[in-house]
């Protein structure tokens, strides 16, 4: 057999499970990542959303310039919140401390801006200027899809910094 879950090896059931819970935490921390980033890019736009931020003195020109930069901070500190409780809670039943919270800040803080600068790199590298993202539509005839290009950077920038935000969990905060 390729392995064996018993309690005596060093992968063991409890191992199987928390990687389990760990899977469901991050996927319900991606989801709300991405209920967020859909809500405001499909429902919402960047109009709504920068009269929105204004209100907290945001300029309304720079919200709409880099709407995709800001989609990417709303949605990742509504995931972090998220996040924190589940992976604290049902992942690895820490006790909640000021020690974790400030490595899971740390961390979240530091993807977040590196999930920015994907954002940024990836928009940059495909030429979009002040006009924004392209708006593509495929009509094969039996099948029309019309999706704006604001979510490929925002999905790529997800899946890299996922992986790195998994090993810095794994190895620095919840250290056993």
């Amino acid at each position: 057999m390729f392995f064996h879950l018993s309690e005596s090896s060093s992968f063991g059931v409890a191992e199987f499970f928390r990687i389990v819970r760990f899977v469901m935490v991050g996927g319900l921390a991606t989801l709300t990542d991405l209920a967020v980033s859909f809500l405001l890019v499909s429902v919402a736009g960047s109009e709504a959303t920068a009269g929105c931020l204004s209100l907290l003195g945001f300029s309304e020109a720079a919200v709409v310039r880099h709407f995709e930069e800001f989609v990417t901070v709303l949605a990742f500190l509504a995931a972090f919140g998220v996040s924190y409780y589940g992976h604290t809670v049902v992942t690895f039943h820490a006790a909640r401390s000021s020690a974790i919270l400030l490595k899971m800040l740390l961390v979240s803080l530091a993807a977040m801006l590196l999930r920015v600068v994907f954002v940024y790199v990836i928009k940059l590298v495909w030429g979009w200027g002040e006009s924004g993202a392209p708006v593509y539509e495929i009509n094969s005839g039996l099948l029309e899809i019309s999706f704006s290009a604001s979510y490929i950077p925002l999905l790529t920038s997800m899946v890299l910094v996922t992986a790195v935000s998994y090993l810095l969990f794994k190895h620095w905060v919840f250290r056993s």
